[in-house]
């Protein structure tokens, strides 16, 4: 008889987590031999009448584990063998030994139908590669645009509750399209991820580097004035022409905008950061020009 006692979707810390992997760990093996009842290692039941922990089986940890629910000894053996069973029973559908932890919650999920509340295994250092690799954009190694639009967004609140300035560098290579139509994509994939090294190395650790698309990238220069910011789109300007000395000859245009001075939201800022990069553009490209006018540019 199984009773419903704690929902099995919590927070799991790694001690938890780990347990879980080790209750698993028992089960793997086919023809792993049924476990004996172990003698209790207090002096009877738990208050919620269930066994403690030490006397469990392997099989009704594991069954809890995956359920969140306890099963008696007789029946958390009985489970076992239909799940084992069921493995089999994919893998000649399937043609692939898919597992017991799969073959389990497959079995207790669409053929018993038990997982009301299923715990999902995922191991943390994946979760967070899965985490960074779906915030980075892939090719240059720096924020994707979605990511990097929310952290200007909770950049700038912190600014405004902390009253402090914050400058956005609105950037983009010159004439981008002929070093596509002239030396071919991939040739152009190469100077985008030489732009994303060129970033990562003239930045302060506080700034926060996106693709914004295609060639145009942004900068978030969080407690920094436009003077301060000056300087650094100069610096990255001037390691751009560098590092591309070959027939290449690739240069970047970059536009600047402060809060609060010149824009007080993420929109508008992006909007000012991005009108100074076309005027930057279109006074001769390979210029620093700060919002709003094109008095504000700095020539080179």
């Amino acid at each position: 008889m199984m009773e419903k006692t704690i929902s099995a979707r919590k927070l799991f810390t790694p001690n938890r987590l780990q347990s879980y992997r080790s209750a698993l760990g028992f089960m793997i093996v086919d023809l792993l031999p049924l476990d004996k009842t172990r003698s209790r290692t207090t002096s009877g039941p738990e208050p919620n009448g269930h066994d403690d922990i030490a006397s469990q089986t392997s099989y009704q940890r594991t069954l809890y584990a995956i359920t969140g629910s306890y099963f008696e000894r007789t029946e958390a053996i009985a489970m076992y063998r239909r799940i084992r069973n069921h493995r089999r029973t994919l893998k000649n559908k399937l043609r692939r030994d898919v597992g017991f932890a799969v073959a389990a919650l497959d079995y207790l999920e669409n053929i018993v139908s038990l997982t009301k509340d299923p715990v999902i295994f995922v191991d943390q250092q994946f979760l967070q590669s899965l985490v960074a690799k779906s915030s980075m954009d892939s090719m240059t190694k720096i924020y994707n645009h979605q990511t990097v639009i929310a952290i200007l967004e909770k950049e700038l609140a912190l600014s405004s509750r902390q009253g402090k300035q914050l400058t956005l560098l609105m950037a983009d290579l010159d004439d981008f399209k002929h070093v596509n139509d002239r030396h071919g994509h991939q040739h152009g994939d190469r100077v985008i991820e030489t732009v994303g090294q060129v970033l990562r190395a003239n930045l302060r650790s506080m700034d926060i580097a996106g693709r914004y698309g295609g060639e145009e990238f942004i900068v978030v220069l969080p407690d920094t004035s436009m003077d301060a910011a000056i300087e650094i789109a100069d610096r990255i300007r001037m390691h751009i022409k560098q590092s591309f000395t070959d027939s290449t000859c690739t240069t970047m245009s970059i536009g600047l905008a402060n809060f609060p001075s010149q824009a007080t939201d993420t929109q508008a800022l992006i909007k000012a950061a991005d009108q100074a990069l076309y005027l930057a553009k279109r006074s001769g490209k390979n210029k620093i020009v700060c919002y709003p006018s094109e008095s504000d540019s700095r020539y080179f």
